[in-house]
């Protein structure tokens, strides 16, 4: 890409930045800190799936502002500006609601914005949701995969030189005995030598589904020639980055519940 998302608020980039998955937990924080660092536009993609279904499984009670609407909390990021001097009144931030398994809502969105950089967070991410029933294990295939194919077929069309960024879980490996190599290693048998990637051993659904877009992206990387960076996560968890941290307007959302929560976030709610 030529430049970087690291650095302060002084170091700054113009790119046209399109994040699937804005509303999320992860989703949301990146879009407060890249508005520190970006003079382009950030397209934020999303809509409203995971709240959906928090909605049908715990009636709200259990996600702290998991009602505040992504277009609220962009009209609050935009009143900060001239409040807070870390943030970069240059960068441009939009909002469609998108299904990302429609491929006329998707051809539109990327006909219309031309994104030079694409980070795809729109993935069911959790585990204990995904083995919960029949439904639930084909919705996460539908979401994690059908985002994934969906963003890799627009790329080829419309924006063949973007960046894709992938967002996997760390848990796509399993629970190896040695150290998980970035990149490839080399392995022989006998005689015959290969350079493979480190062995995927997801052990639930939603990991299987991150797990087949890794690969989808991997082979597209490989047949049309796309820049893609993958990033295999381990748990986030806590209230607020430092971009937010003096901005209660702009909170993500935040939860606690043995679905969507992670562990730190329920045992320190529940302290």
């Amino acid at each position: 890409m030529g430049q970087t998302f690291a650095g302060g608020a002084s170091s700054t980039m113009k790119q046209n930045i399109m994040i699937f998955g804005a509303n999320g937990y992860v989703g949301w924080n990146l879009v407060c800190r890249l508005v520190q660092v970006n003079s382009g536009e950030i397209i934020c993609i999303d809509n409203y799936r995971k709240e959906y279904v928090q909605k049908d499984l715990f009636d709200g009670r259990l996600g702290l502002r998991v009602g505040v609407s992504l277009s609220d909390r962009i009209e609050n990021l935009k009143r900060s500006y001239k409040k807070d001097s870390g943030i970069n009144n240059k960068c441009k931030i939009s909002y469609s609601w998108v299904d990302v398994t429609n491929r006329d809502e998707m051809e539109k969105v990327f006909r219309e914005n031309n994104p030079t950089v694409i980070i795809n967070l729109a993935q069911q991410n959790s585990s204990p949701l995904s083995m919960n029933s029949w439904e639930q294990a084909i919705e996460s295939e539908q979401v994690s995969v059908g985002s994934t194919i969906g963003i890799l077929w627009c790329m080829k069309k419309y924006c063949p030189d973007a960046l894709l960024m992938l967002r996997g879980g760390i848990e796509c490996f399993g629970k190896p005995t040695i150290c998980v190599n970035e990149g490839k290693f080399t392995c022989s048998i006998g005689k015959n030598f290969s350079a493979l990637p480190f062995p995927l051993q997801p052990s639930s659904f939603s990991e299987c589904a991150k797990a087949s877009a890794s690969l989808y992206a991997m082979m597209c990387s490989k047949k049309w020639n796309f820049r893609v960076v993958e990033f295999k996560q381990g748990s986030p968890y806590g209230l607020t980055i430092s971009a937010t941290r003096s901005i209660e307007s702009i909170y993500g959302s935040f939860c606690y519940d043995k679905v969507f929560g992670t562990l730190v976030n329920r045992m320190c709610a529940q302290a």
